[in-house]
């Protein structure tokens, strides 16, 4: 305790409080007097005792009334008392001394230093007893703190297990679309040795058919398929992350039409599909399989909206023109013509407290299974990377609409379209495939444009034939998949024997080697399957054109 303790002591007469104050003048604590009963009590209002000695015999109150008094209030009732009598007390009024309250009793006369040595050993246990409360208020303060560090520290680690259980399910996710990306490069590498024997047959079927002849018409078509064959390969490698962009002017016009083409067939009958596409759209600058994609997320998120309950899903596109820099949803934009493709749907909608989130990496409030978190982010990146503008309008139970806005390129960007013409040739290549149908199927398509074309379906055994006479090719044609030697192998093979000698590497897919390093090596073209008649005829001559006339004729 810091401050002094009290001692009350209770007589109505004062010559007794006298001595009593006499008797304690040793003791460490202020004596506070009271002569009644009720002065005592109107005492015990202003000071917190100690101890206090009362007389048994005062008018008024005696002092066990005040005694019964003291202990019926909680500010006083662990108050020690003490009684002091001048009467000899029986044994019946000790005992109503003790159960009125009190811890002792002295009589008079009686010996100072008994009292004394009681109100010492009295004072002495009220300090331990305040010690101990001190103590036990200290601790109650270390628990409370050390409760709300636990509930802290379990806050932070429930906290940290969400985080761990979405990053695990990021991880997941990644590694999902990482199998996929996988799958996919191996599906897209034998997909396009396919979609190269087709393409090839059909156009070497198409140089022995009469031209505008219905068998004609038919090649064509065959031709077109393969075509947009080839776009979904490309479309799912650039999902799954397996190819690089190429942005070219185009226009969307067929290409939202193909996309909703393909999505109408994998909708429920409850989902009508609406189009609103203007024929004379103006063309942007994109890769057709990122615009692919963001059609299909944006169609598939209005699908999941509209799942349960069916509804209209709407594709508009057309060229508009903003004047103001700032949308009427504050977004802001550069002035000029615009390609608009609006996405709108009449699903559950999206609430106010998180349509501020959907575009951010793996939010998503699908169920598990449904969605990755990803689509509009990614749809979100692809735009911006286009300085094209998204926004969102939606009313919860009413349905979303998304505006996409893409800058108009001018009519200089656009692109010549790749000639049609096939240079011809007289000189020797060797062209090494080990699908058989490919390498005899581009055998006659080389043959065609005059070419000496030696095919080998081994690739050591074409490097066999290479070494026994270095120089009786012009021209060396590998595709890169190979047993025994890759591509790769076969071509640094071939040049440390003939270092001059023009390699042509083509691939239907491959993670390891891509057109840089291909030429880092020495290889002086990368060609992706399929190829046409045109793409890879002209391809040869453009090497071989290159190539001085005394380096083959060694």
């Amino acid at each position: 305790m810091n401050q002094a303790q009290k001692i009350l002591i209770v007589d109505d007469k004062k010559e007794n409080l006298v001595v009593l104050r006499q008797v304690l003048r040793d003791v460490e604590a202020e004596i506070i007097e009271a002569s009644s009963g009720n002065e005592a009590l109107a005492a015990t209002l202003d000071h917190t005792f100690a101890l206090a000695i009362l007389d048994v015999m005062m008018p008024g109150m005696s002092g066990f009334e005040l005694a019964e008094h003291l202990r019926g209030d909680d500010a006083t009732r662990l108050m020690p008392i003490i009684f002091v009598t001048a009467a000899y007390p029986d044994e019946q009024h000790i005992f109503s001394g003790y159960e009125a309250g009190g811890i002792d009793y002295i009589v008079k006369p009686y010996a100072p230093e008994v009292l004394l040595a009681k109100v010492r050993i009295f004072l002495e246990l009220d300090r331990q007893r305040w010690e101990l409360q001190r103590h036990r208020d200290q601790l109650e303060t270390l628990v409370a703190e050390r409760t709300r560090e636990l509930e802290h520290e379990l806050e932070a680690h429930r906290q940290t297990e969400e985080e761990k259980e979405k990053l695990q399910a990021r991880l997941n996710q990644a590694q999902k679309l990482e199998a996929i990306g996988v799958l996919a490069g191996g599906i897209a590498h034998d997909f396009n040795n396919i979609l190269a024997a087709i393409m090839g047959l059909t156009q070497l079927a198409q140089l022995k058919t009469p031209p505008g002849s219905q068998v004609a018409q038919d090649l064509e078509g065959v031709l077109l398929s393969a075509r947009r064959a080839t776009d979904l390969v490309k479309q799912i490698l650039t999902f799954s992350r397996q190819s690089t962009v190429d942005r070219i002017p185009l226009t969307l016009q067929s290409l939202v039409k193909e996309s909703l083409k393909m999505l109408r067939s994998s909708l429920p009958s409850t989902i009508t599909i609406k189009e609103d596409i203007n024929p004379q759209c103006k063309a942007i600058l994109a890769d057709p399989t990122q615009i692919h994609q963001i059609v299909m997320n944006l169609c598939t998120n209005a699908f999941h909206a509209m799942e349960k309950t069916g509804g209209v899903l709407v594709v508009r596109l057309q060229t508009t023109s903003i004047d103001s820099p700032v949308l009427s949803n504050g977004q802001q934009i550069k002035p000029g013509e615009y390609v608009e493709l609006t996405v709108s749907d009449t699903g559950t909608g999206i609430g106010p407290d998180i349509i501020d989130k959907i575009f951010d990496p793996y939010f998503t409030t699908k169920e598990v299974g449904k969605g990755t978190g990803l689509g509009l982010s990614i749809t979100h990146g692809i735009i911006k990377i286009y300085d094209g503008v998204i926004t969102v309008e939606s009313t919860v139970g009413q349905g979303t609409t998304f505006h996409i806005y893409f800058p108009v390129i001018q009519e200089e960007e656009k692109k010549d379209e790749e000639s049609l013409e096939c240079p011809r040739g007289k000189e020797r290549i060797l062209f090494v495939d080990d699908e058989e149908i490919l390498a005899e199927m581009s055998k006659k398509m080389l043959e065609r444009l005059g070419y000496t074309v030696t095919v080998h379906i081994s690739s050591t055994k074409a490097l066999d034939a290479f070494r026994n006479d270095p120089a009786q090719f012009d021209l060396v044609i590998t595709d890169q998949t190979m047993p025994g030697l890759t591509g790769t192998e076969l071509a640094q093979r071939m040049l440390e024997i003939r270092p001059d000698v023009p390699i042509i590497l083509c691939t239907g897919f491959s993670q390891l080697i891509d057109e840089d390093s291909a030429k880092a090596m020495g290889i002086r073209e990368f060609v992706l399957k399929p190829f046409t008649l045109s793409s890879i005829g002209q391809l040869v001559r453009k090497l071989l054109d290159g190539v001085p006339k005394r380096e083959r004729e060694v």
